[in-house]
């Protein structure tokens, strides 16, 4: 019998002296009978130990981490997993049902947890397509219908190296398109909302970093075929979401395109101001305004468009304005 002043630090005890599987099972037992607290197990993961366990009792692990929903344990359980299945010279072949479990649990909207476990998570995510490639674009909803409920969990999960959301898409363009328009009627029917930053951004950048992100990657005529099933709400959505030119790069002419096209509706015109003037930026604001006004002048150089003329000089008015009132800032502080 354990004493019970010691019994909720007992898998510490087994890290310090030696893992086994009738002892794994043991802890197990003890977390599902509550006399010790399934975030001792935060430990286990970053012992080799781990590996030498057999498999079955590996997998209860991260499904017991799994159980409650609880962020903290999920990101353990990623880590527990990743150092089970993908270390150097000892990878083995993955679980594909636990492993779609794991890398879609609704447990990544439980609070900042995805950026400290998304390096596992996206090579974890890589390995899953590599070896189960039909379910990729299982992979990719569900992801997306998590996202709906934690702000960051797109960005987090894309800023590694893999880059598993942006590179499904630009793969595919049109399935990912057709992925996300569903989890967007998914969110529209229950009244939620699917955030846009991703597609706009990608993964997490630097501030004054305006590059346009995934959304420049789906053809215009997927995009405008969707717009066209909803302009009101589509459009508007849409306007958050294009990148911030109407330069000549494939990027600067999706949003030209969807200017001439739609720009005639009020409030999409509104929605798309409201976009290009949000930016972040280092030094001088007035600087930084003045860079706007002479980008957006060289946009109107060789366009035939009245629609897009029109809503490039209507925006040309917003830096303008700012220019002199950042200036006048900038002399009070002199």
């Amino acid at each position: 019998m354990l004493d019970p002043a010691t019994a909720d630090r007992f898998s510490d005890f087994v890290v310090n002296s030696g893992m086994t599987d009738v002892i794994a099972r043991r802890v197990i037992d003890q977390c599902r009978g509550g006399l010790q607290s399934k975030d001792r197990l935060e430990r286990w993961w970053f012992d080799r130990q781990l590996q030498q366990l057999d498999e079955g009792i590996v997998k209860e692990l991260i499904g017991l981490q799994l159980e409650d929903g609880v962020g903290t344990l999920w990101s353990n359980a990623v880590q527990m997993c990743h150092t089970f299945y993908m270390e150097k010279e000892n990878e083995r072949p993955l679980p594909e049902e636990l492993l779609f479990e794991l890398l879609t649990a609704d447990a990544m909207a439980d609070g900042r947890v995805v950026h400290s476990a998304s390096y596992y998570w996206s090579r974890l995510a890589k390995a899953f397509i590599n070896q189960f490639p039909h379910r990729e674009w299982d992979l990719f909803r569900q992801v997306f219908r998590v996202a709906m409920h934690g702000w960051s969990i797109l960005e987090d999960l894309d800023t590694n190296e893999e880059a598993i959301l942006t590179t499904s898409l630009r793969k595919d363009p049109k399935t990912a398109w057709a992925c996300i328009a569903g989890v967007y009627r998914e969110a529209r029917e229950r009244g939620d909302y699917l955030r846009q930053h991703w597609l706009a951004a990608g993964g997490h950048r630097i501030i004054g970093d305006d590059n346009p992100g995934p959304i420049q990657f789906v053809p215009a005529e997927v995009l405008f075929d969707w717009v066209d099933e909803n302009v009101e709400q589509h459009g508007y959505w849409l306007t958050r979401v294009l990148p911030k030119t109407l330069d000549e790069s494939s990027a600067g002419r999706l949003t030209r395109d969807f200017v001439a096209r739609y720009g005639k509706d009020e409030s999409i015109r509104r929605g798309l101001y409201a976009h290009f003037h949000s930016h972040g930026w280092c030094g001088n604001a007035s600087d930084h305004y003045r860079k706007l006004r002479e980008q957006a002048r060289g946009w109107l150089t060789g366009e035939k468009s009245v629609t897009v003329i029109r809503w490039i000089e209507d925006y040309i008015d917003g830096p303008s304005y700012d220019i002199e009132r950042a200036e006048i800032e900038e002399e009070r502080r002199i």
